[in-house]
């Protein structure tokens, strides 16, 4: 997974060099509920998604984007009652559309692949998957006067399916990962003139 963070980051920074180029860094907090029924029946309707996210001016509105999140949440198994716990998370690459409405206002929309892997650990033993999905999403930005700060309001879906989850603990499972999510974001204009 780390691996998978360097390409993206590699191209955000030697672009952002460009005088062209204004680099948008976002860091938010929100929810995402879980695609999967079975996960929601262990860990519940929603799951709080932290993420990084990234966005880099090409031409006028167009963007190249990128950005990372990842969930991890604590439950109990429905027969036993035992505590268990799972994670999903995603690495994204895309592109997206950063539109000025107004002086203080913009609206984004961005779509793109996205890599995702989840864990679940429960009775001693743990079991992982990866799969390749996609990340669509939409928002809208209060900015500062001079347009360097930002706060957002994010909606947006991840999805991606993991089949054969460690078919010997478990025997074949597909699983569906991502779901909805709304984020709150808080960014900086890192680059660039306004």
């Amino acid at each position: 997974m780390k691996k998978a963070l360097i390409v993206p980051a590699i191209l955000l920074l030697l672009t952002s060099a460009s005088a062209e180029s204004r680099l948008f860094v976002s860091l938010g907090a929100g929810f995402m509920r879980p695609a999967d029924p079975g996960f929601r029946q262990v860990y519940g309707n929603e799951a709080l998604l932290p993420e990084v996210s990234a966005a880099l001016r090409l031409y006028k509105g167009l963007c190249l984007t990128a950005g990372a999140g990842k969930a991890s949440e604590e439950g109990r198994t429905p027969e036993l009652g035992l505590v268990t716990k799972a994670n999903q998370g995603y690495i994204s690459v895309g592109l997206g559309y950063l539109l000025r409405i107004s002086e203080g206002l913009s609206v984004d929309v961005n779509a793109g692949f996205a890599g995702m892997s989840c864990s679940e650990e429960a009775l001693g033993a743990m079991i992982q998957g990866k799969g390749s999905g996609y990340k669509a999403e939409a928002g809208i930005f209060l900015m500062e006067e001079d347009g360097r700060a930002f706060l957002g309001l994010k909606l947006g879906y991840l999805s991606a399916r993991v089949s054969d989850l460690e078919p010997q603990i478990a025997g074949p499972q597909s699983f569906k990962l991502g779901g909805p999510k709304i984020a709150l974001c808080f960014g900086l204009q890192l680059f660039g003139d306004n």
